[in-house]
Order: C-alpha cells, then structure tokens, then sequence
C-alpha cells in the first residue's frame, strides 16, 4: 500500500514476521544534498530552515515488495489522513488510554500511578506553566478529546477554546464537557492551526499537548500562535523530538514509529527556538522528559496484550501486531525522545519598526 504522495506505508516499508517487525537490509548508499531529517533537497519543508550539508541517505529493500524503500524518504501525513486516523482510532485510544490522547508522566520506575493519573499529571504541569485564573482565555491548539481543556477549565475557571480538525474528536469532547458541567466554560471548534478564525492577541495562553507533531508547517503554526497570543503570554506544548541524528536500526524504527502515529518529520532541540524567535517568541523552559514518559509504551503494549482478542476483532491482526511491534523496538532505544516546553510572546512593542 502507497502513500498518495507516492512514499511507500509501514505496511510495505517494513515487512511483517509473525507479531514483530524485521527489517529490511541496507541495499545501497547514495550522497546527496538534503536535510539528514526531513529529506528536502534544498530546505527543510517543517523548519524552512535551509540545508547545505551532504549527508548519506540509505535505502532498504523490502522483501515484500521488488522495490528498494529508501528509510529517509520524506513522509509527511496529509491533513486529512490525520484526520481519517483520529476518526478511526477513536475505539482503540479508548480502550489503551482513555480521553487523554498523550503520553501520562511517572515521578519513577517505582510510581505506581495508572495511566489516567499519569496523563492527568502531564496536564496539569502544563497547566501550571500556562499561568491562567478564572479571567483568562486560553486555546487549547489540537485538542484530541478534549480531557485536558476540561481539566484546566475545571482546575483554573478559565474560558478554554479547543480547535481540532476531526469533527468525531470535538463531537465527543462536546458532549464531554456537557458530562462534566462545565460547557459554559469550554467550547470545540473546528479549525487549522495554520489559519486559526481568531484576533489578534486573543488568548492569554496557548496550550498544545502533543499536537504539533501533526503538523508540516511549524512556521505557519507558531505564526499562528504568536498572532493570536497576547503579550506576555504562554505557549506550553509537548513534542516528540530526536536526540541527535539517526542511522540504521534507530533510524528504521524512529520511521516506523512516525509512519504508524502519522508524525511529521521530528526535530531536534536546537530546531526550536528560531522558530519561535521568528514568531514573536522566547524560549523559557526546556525539559527533555522522555524516562518519564517512555512508560506510557509499556502500558499500552500491556492494554492491546491484555484487550488483543477484542481489537483483533475491530482492527485485524496485522494491525495490531505491527502496533505492538514498533512500540516495543521504540523502548528498545528510547526513541524518540518527548520533550515539554515553555515559550512568552515578546511585548509587541518592542519589535515596532522605527
């Protein structure tokens, strides 16, 4: 099976043995001009950042297919292939991990917090940096199910906007928020985070749990947030990232990954601050919480183990062995890495012509 724009899917990409992936051999080496992330010959398509280094590419060969694959061909989901995968994966993020669509936080190895703590726990420290009282209004950009909207809306008494571009995510965090009384508090529209429908300096916080990650254009995205964040306000986001550059196994499985949850190309730390920089923002706390979060692999590796016979049903078995399969290789090498970050738009005066 082929992506529209023609970059082959897992399912070709990575060929099934039994309930685990092997991977294809390398076949070949070729140089070339490109970003060693996210593959454009000249620029980077999520950065626009410009790419003047020669890296190697590698291809694998599939063995279910008589093409060569190459690994590091430019995958980047569509809109509305995300948006078909949240529709469809609606039952089975019910059934793993409940209303909260992201990773949960463990104190330890020792934390005995379930995953709906551990989710909840992850909000709330980004509800915390997002620095909102009962006055505030605060958008919440990609907001799944709508848990954490509700949960700031409930814990803080402000008015939350969640934007989503599935209409089955915002009918269920709708009538969520109905179960949870505080309707008049939160409300779910449909909307692209590249053309958000709201004023300028509209929202006094941004909050973005792993979101981003969905989206090709970070410039039009954090633009985005930056126009419609008053000044002195907080971006608070998660996101997958890259430790540092990926090659071989880790690279096959990072793309794997990326290929299964429908990510688009991952940056690396120092990717992120120009990137705000360039939307009217500053960087003001970086944590790279991976060992934290890596659990929540292990739980829900368990939960599709324990609910395999019932998923099968829905999903097949490929699909839920290939599931199984990439989230236990990415524990494997701990990748990728998820990272929290807070970010203050700059006083707009003070970038004012002169």
């Amino acid at each position: 099976m082929r992506h529209p724009s023609g970059v082959p899917t897992v399912e070709s990409c990575i060929p099934l043995r039994g309930s685990r992936f092997r991977f294809g051999q390398p076949s070949g080496i070729r140089a070339e001009n490109r970003c060693s992330r996210h593959s454009d010959s000249t620029r980077c398509l999520r950065t626009s950042a410009e790419i003047p280094e020669m890296i190697y590419i590698f291809e694998v060969s599939s063995d279910s297919a008589e093409e060569v694959v190459p690994v590091t061909s430019l995958y980047m989901p569509t809109n509305e292939e995300v948006v078909e995968f949240y529709n469809n994966a609606i039952p089975l993020i019910d059934r793993l991990v409940g209303t909260n669509v992201h990773l949960g936080y463990w104190e330890s190895p020792e934390d005995p917090s379930t995953v709906a703590e551990a989710t909840d726990r992850l909000t709330d420290f980004m509800i915390e940096r997002l620095a909102v009282d009962s006055s505030s209004r605060v958008l919440d950009l990609g907001c799944g199910l709508g848990a954490p909207a509700i949960r700031l809306a409930k814990t803080t008494g402000a008015t939350v906007v969640g934007v989503a571009t599935s209409a089955n995510l915002l009918e269920r965090a709708r009538r969520s928020a109905v179960e949870a009384g505080v309707a008049d508090l939160v409300d779910f529209q449909l909307a692209d985070a590249v053309e958000l429908p709201f004023g300028d300096s509209s929202f006094d916080a941004v909050l973005a749990i792993e979101s981003i990650v969905h989206m090709p254009d970070l410039p039009g995205v954090f633009g985005e947030v930056g126009r419609v964040l008053s000044d002195g306000g907080h971006m608070v986001a998660t996101d997958f990232f890259l430790k540092g550059p990926l090659v071989g196994r880790r690279l096959e499985i990072v793309e794997a990954y990326r290929r299964l949850s429908l990510n688009t190309p991952l940056l690396q730390p120092e990717d992120y601050p120009p990137l705000l920089r360039a939307a009217g923002m500053h960087l003001l706390e970086y944590r790279d919480i991976t060992q934290q979060t890596m659990r929540h692999h292990r739980e829900m590796i368990r939960a599709a183990q324990r609910q395999r016979a019932e998923l099968v049903h829905t999903y097949g078995p490929e699909m839920i062995d290939t599931f199984i399969s990439v989230f236990e290789q990415c524990l494997d090498i701990s990748e990728p890495g998820y990272l929290l970050f807070t970010a203050e738009r700059t006083n707009r005066s003070e970038h004012q012509p002169t």
